[in-house]
C-alpha cells in the first residue's frame, strides 16, 4: 500500500530542502536583498491537486506562459546588477550567480516533485491493475479440461 499524498501541499513546503536552504543562504551571503529576489523566484503554488496528485499548476509550472520564469531571470539579475553599483564587478558577478543557482535549485526542487507524485500516481494505478490483471492471467492459464 502506497500512502495517500495529501490534497492542497502548499509549495512552502519544499523551502525546508536542504539543497534550496543552501542555495538560498548563498544568495544572502552575495545579496542583502534576498526578499525581493525570492519572491521574484519562489512561485506560491498548491503542490498537490484534489486528490493528492500533481496539481495543474505545478504541472504547467515550465510549460506554456509559466514557462517565462524560465527566462525572468537575466533580465531581473541585470536589474539588480545596476541596483548594487557599490559592490564593484566582483560583488555584482557572485550576486547574479547565487542568483541564477537559487532559480536553478527552485526550479530542479519543482521538477523533481511533479515528477515523484507522476510517478506516485502511474504506481497507485499499476497497483490498483494488478488483481484485475492477475485474474485475466488466470483465467488464461486455467486447463480447457
Amino acid at each position: 500500500m502506497l500512502p495517500a499524498v495529501p490534497a492542497g501541499l502548499p509549495s512552502d513546503l519544499l523551502l525546508n530542502r536542504p539543497d534550496i536552504r543552501q542555495a538560498e543562504e548563498n544568495l544572502v551571503a552575495a545579496n542583502a536583498n534576498i526578499g525581493v529576489a525570492k519572491a521574484q523566484y519562489y512561485p506560491t503554488i498548491s503542490l498537490t491537486g484534489l486528490f493528492g496528485f500533481a496539481s495543474m499548476d505545478l504541472s504547467n509550472l515550465f510549460h506554456g506562459p509559466a514557462k517565462m520564469w524560465s527566462y525572468a531571470a537575466p533580465v531581473t539579475a541585470r536589474s539588480s546588477r545596476q541596483g548594487n553599483r557599490g559592490a564593484g564587478p566582483v560583488g555584482r558577478g557572485r550576486a547574479a550567480t547565487a542568483l541564477w543557482s537559487y532559480q536553478q535549485v527552485i526550479q530542479t526542487a519543482f521538477r523533481e516533485v511533479d515528477d515523484s507524485l507522476v510517478d506516485h500516481r502511474r504506481t497507485r494505478e499499476q497497483l490498483a491493475a494488478l488483481p484485475e490483471s492477475s485474474k485475466r492471467f488466470g483465467n488464461m492459464c486455467a486447463s480447457p479440461n
